[in-house]
């Protein structure tokens, strides 16, 4: 197949905010999509039998657990070689679409389009530490250098585009992060390597915090921002203030209240299963009765746990 667009998933952490960025995505896109599954969870929760899920594929891959804690980071690095198609765009499960992503289909063979994060570059502390810290500087001692000189953009590997023909990096990126199997090894690892290679760094539209980029770029409105793409970076979208969660909280409403992808039901016993009830769950109830509220939805269609008569 040409184009098409994937995800990557391991466990239950990560699949409600898998289900509204499919919800999210097909408001805008009609075309392939396939999820790299690591075990069965997707198939078992998410499955295929809602036709809103349009023509998305699950394609099981083989988890190495290279590292107790940090295999999934890993993972990612190897998309290329899972990649059906011959233009991919890569997303996070924690992503939610708000436009026309295909710009990121790389528009020359060689090219990636990695997507920098809020305005953040390699002389900001946070990401100067990162390359400097976890043995990085040992393995690429170069190019840590040369990042850490340079104000390059800080990239972040939830969303890219790629081609076959992106080989070279790609394969790279997978060898060299195996080297250092530590937290974001992906992301650092891109970091240091993409700029040897042809590629383009994405603007704040393809890649908005509902944290750091609403504080640093002033994104209140996504319309006149022209945000395509808010991304979550793990559950952050719930832990800032209003303004900007509803950069991100909307989808997350409407997916649970039109049910899509049978999400009511199997995220309760998702929820029910976890050893210690997450703040994520509680604020996001909260949040979502008050939403129901404001919205007038039919309690009838609500699941259990978000009865609009508690926490009034």
């Amino acid at each position: 197949m040409s184009d098409g667009i994937i995800f990557l998933n391991v466990g239950q952490k990560h699949l409600r905010n898998l289900a509204v960025s499919l919800w999210s995505l097909r408001k805008h896109y009609d075309g392939p999509v396939t999820i790299l599954a690591g075990d069965d969870n997707v198939e078992k929760f998410i499955g295929t039998t809602d036709s809103r899920l349009g023509d998305t594929t699950i394609q099981p891959f083989e988890f190495e657990k290279v590292q107790k804690r940090n295999g999934c980071y890993f993972a990612k690095t190897n998309m290329w070689a899972m990649s059906p198609y011959m233009r991919t765009i890569y997303l996070d499960c924690d992503t939610v679409i708000h436009g026309d992503i295909t710009d990121l289909w790389p528009g020359t063979e060689e090219v990636v389009n990695w997507t920098q994060f809020a305005d953040w570059s390699t002389q900001t502390g946070r990401i100067k530490n990162r390359i400097n810290g976890e043995g990085w500087p040992e393995i690429f001692p170069k190019e840590v250098a040369y990042q850490t000189a340079n104000k390059y953009p800080a990239i972040n590997t939830g969303i890219l585009g790629f081609s076959r023909s992106s080989e070279r990096v790609m394969k790279r990126w997978h060898e060299e992060t195996r080297k250092n199997v530590s937290f974001i090894c992906d992301e650092i690892c891109a970091q240091l390597l993409a700029f040897e290679y042809p590629h383009n760094i994405m603007d704040h539209r393809w890649n908005a915090s509902p944290r750091y980029s609403y504080d640093a770029l002033g994104l209140n409105d996504l319309e006149s921002s022209d945000v395509r793409i808010v991304h979550s970076h793990g559950n952050k979208g719930l832990k800032c203030g209003e303004g900007q969660q509803k950069m991100f909280l909307a989808a997350y409403f409407e997916a649970f209240y039109e049910d899509f992808a049978g999400l009511q039901e199997w995220d309760d016993k998702v929820a029910k299963g976890m050893k210690h009830p997450s703040k994520f769950v509680k604020r996001f109830t909260a949040a979502y009765r008050s939403w129901c509220r404001s919205n007038d939805c039919e309690p009838a269609k609500l699941p259990k746990r978000f009865d609009l008569n508690k926490g009034k």
